[in-house]
Order: structure tokens, then sequence, then C-alpha cells
């Protein structure tokens, strides 16, 4: 029964009748929950900079890969066009050498048909 006596009686003691030592519990306890919400918001503070840091730097990796995706779609049309007019210029070759050779065939049959036609004519000549 004593106890219970001493349990009620804390309970019933007015806030203005606690002891000191129990008002330096308090500020203490105050003070204990203050330091670790300035704890929390260092530790969420940094927790955001961290993030943006790793956003930027994914960001820029991003950014760099795609750059040089860019620049290497770019070396591959220029090989692409490259390689075409090598094509191109390879074709054209090609047919100025049929060309040329087909001028050389028809010079030799003019010359052939002339030389016909000289033989002809001299022939003519000596039948007169």
């Amino acid at each position: 029964m004593a106890k219970a006596k001493v349990r009620l009686a804390k309970l019933a003691d007015s806030p203005a009748k606690k002891s000191s030592k129990q008002l330096n519990e308090d500020r203490d306890t105050m003070e204990r929950i203050n330091r670790q919400k300035k704890e929390y918001e260092a530790l969420l503070k940094r927790y955001g900079h961290e993030q943006k840091a790793r956003t930027k730097g994914k960001d820029a990796e991003q950014k760099r890969i795609e750059r040089q995706i860019a620049r290497e779609m770019k070396l591959k049309n220029i090989r692409e066009k490259k390689f075409e007019e090598e094509l191109i210029n390879q074709q054209k070759s090609l047919m100025y050498k049929r060309n040329a050779q087909q001028v050389r065939l028809c010079q030799k049959v003019y010359r052939l048909a002339s030389n016909l036609e000289k033989n002809k004519l001299l022939e003519e000549k000596k039948n007169f």
C-alpha cells in the first residue's frame, strides 16, 4: 500500500512542484532531442546533396555517352559517304576505260575499213 501511495503522490504532483533533479533530467532530455533533431536534419541535408551529386553524375555520364554515340554516328556516315564516293569513282573509271577501249576499237575498224577502201581503189586503178 505504501508503494501505491508513493506512485500516486508522484502522479499527483503538479508541474510546479517538480524537483530540480527532474527538471535537469527534462532539460537534458530536451537537449538530447534537439541534438538528435539537428543530427537528423544534417543527415537529411547531406543525403539530399549526395542524391543531387549522384543525379548530376549520372546525367553527365549520360550526356557523355550520347555525345560519344553521336560522334560515332557522324564518323560512320562520313565513312559510308567516302565508300560510296570511291565506289562511284571506280565505276566511272571502269566506264572511261570501256569507252576508251570502244574508241580504240572504232579507230581500228575505221583504219581497217580505210585500208580496205584504199586497197580496192588501188586495185581498181591497176585494173584500168
